[in-house]
This record gives C-alpha cells, structure tokens and sequence, in this order.
C-alpha cells in the first residue's frame, strides 16, 4: 500500500495532476483490457470479466463518469475501424437477396427483406386478441329467474346426493 501511495504521489509530481485525475487513470489503466471487451462484445461489466475470467470491477468503478466514457471512446473507436452503418448492414443484405434470387432460393430472398423491414423499422407490431367473454350479469339474471326446483335441480350432484342446510334470508 506504501508504495502504491509513492508511486502516486511521484506521479502527481510529475503530471502536476490532482490526486483524483491520477487515480481515475490508474483506474482506467487498470480496467482497459475490461473496457476493450466491453465495447467490442457489447457485454455489461460482468459479463466482460467472466469472458475475460477476472474479477469483476466493483460498482463504484463502473459508475464513474471516466469509466463510462472510456466505454464510450473505445466503442466509438470499434466503430471507426469497420465504419459499419446500417445503411452498409441493408446493402449487404440486398447483395445477399440478389445472390439468393440468382439461385433460385426464394425462402432466403423473403427471409432477407424480412430482415432489412425489421432494421428499417417497417416491420408491422404484433397484434395480440386477447378475447374475454365475460357474461356475469347475465348468468345472475339467468339463475334469478329459476324456480326453486329448476335451482335444487342444478346443484344436485347426478348420484342424487344433497347436503342438507338451512336457509336464512337476512333481508328480513
């Protein structure tokens, strides 16, 4: 601990940084072969120290604002380099529909422009019908006008077995 703290301090002095930028480039010196992973994969913090079979960065490191703009310089930086855009992604998938209608697979020419429909945003919602059919009102109806015959004749069990109560009718 002793000689993390010179190793700062010597650094401080010849940076002439805060204690504070000196740390949060330790930090981030430290966590960079996490950062690199992160913004390559697309993979949350966790997931990236699993990948890379380290130790996850407590919270308070993946929280600070240098931390999540060094994820964001680096994917910026991925970006860049492949200088991909969905427009390059659409053009790609219409060579492939123009190989796969050359060929006669008219499964991969639909799936295709099935593809850039979902990337383009055109693709419909999925509408679901939930159906309810909910008739209390008119099964209470229904059971009203009855005869007590008709009710007796409902409730009983087809072995003819009846349990035998006592009505009170509180309305009196």
């Amino acid at each position: 601990m002793a000689a993390r703290r010179e190793l700062i301090s010597q650094l401080i002095v010849v940076n002439r940084s805060t204690p504070q930028e000196v740390m949060n480039d330790y930090v981030l010196a430290r966590y960079k072969p996490l950062i690199d992973v992160i913004a390559r994969d697309n993979l949350t913090p966790k997931q990236a120290a699993i990948a890379l079979g380290v130790a996850a960065p407590p919270s308070w490191v993946v929280s600070t604002p240098q931390f999540q703009q060094a994820v964001t310089r680096e994917r910026e930086s991925w970006q860049r380099a492949y200088d991909i855009t969905r427009r390059d992604v659409v053009e790609g998938i219409k060579s492939g529909i123009e190989l796969a209608r050359t060929i006669g697979d008219a499964s991969t020419v639909v799936r295709g422009w099935t593809e850039i429909g979902k990337l383009c945003g055109l693709a419909a919602p999925q509408q679901v019908e939930v159906k309810a059919q909910i008739n209390h009102d008119v099964t209470i109806r229904d059971l009203q006008r009855l005869s007590d015959a008709e009710l007796l004749a409902l409730i009983t069990p087809q072995n003819g077995n009846v349990i035998e109560g006592e009505v009170i009718n509180d309305n009196q």
